[in-house]
């Protein structure tokens, strides 16, 4: 019997999927019992906290197999592949760690997002940028940026605005500590707007959130 998931801080579909023993996310999120949240949400990596996601029956699988034999079976799960871009006006070198463990060294000029896939269960990861050719690379010489995997959370809600204006760097602080009606988010989104070209006006409106869909989402 499909049953009711309600998104908790840190969720994302592929966790959710991995957590009631899917393969894919997909097998969920295009479920027919999902057609609605489809509707709503047509961007499964933006679900948020409180969305309800109908988790559908597993379906059953018959395997052939021999009594008295020992037999393996495998069961494969999807990664899920998280999407960095960097906006420079020079290359720089970079290490990506993702639960404590790096990933992916490498140089990156930011014409292209760095890529790399991951379990759908982590939550956290660290990015390190040098000056091209920096030795020795330590966490001294370069710039660290924490990644909380998973939380960037839909445009639709403050917190969404929030971390996309802090990934931008128009926004500094934690999320937790911009209120309903916060300065420092006002005066964000009026740097924001003039470094975009239009007049600063300070309000979260359907404007704002195509703006910033179209320089943070767009990768």
């Amino acid at each position: 019997m499909a049953r009711h998931h309600k998104l908790a801080e840190g969720q994302s579909l592929p966790s959710i999927a991995a957590e009631h023993g899917f393969r894919s996310w997909r097998t969920i999120y295009f479920a027919p019992e999902n057609a609605k949240l489809r509707a709503r949400q047509p961007n499964p990596n933006l679900l948020a906290p409180g969305d309800v996601v109908v988790i559908p029956d597993r379906e059953t699988r018959f395997e052939p197999a021999h009594t008295g034999a020992r037999h393996s079976f495998v069961a494969r799960r999807s990664n899920t592949v998280i999407r960095l871009k960097l906006l420079l006006d020079h290359r720089v070198d970079f290490e990506l760690s993702v639960e404590g463990q790096v990933m992916q060294a490498g140089s990156t000029d930011g014409s292209r997002p760095i890529e790399q896939r991951v379990s759908p269960e982590a939550r956290s990861g660290r990015l390190t940028i040098w000056h091209e050719g920096t030795e020795p690379r330590t966490e001294a010489t370069g710039f660290s940026m924490e990644l909380d995997i998973g939380l960037l959370g839909s445009v639709d809600q403050l917190r969404g605005v929030d971390a996309r204006l802090r990934n931008l760097d128009f926004l500094h602080g934690e999320l937790a500590s911009f209120g309903d009606e916060s300065p420092e988010r006002q005066e964000a989104i009026k740097r924001f707007e003039r470094s975009s070209g239009r007049p600063p006006v300070g309000l979260v409106d359907d404007s704002l959130r195509a703006l910033l869909l179209a320089h943070h989402d767009e990768v």
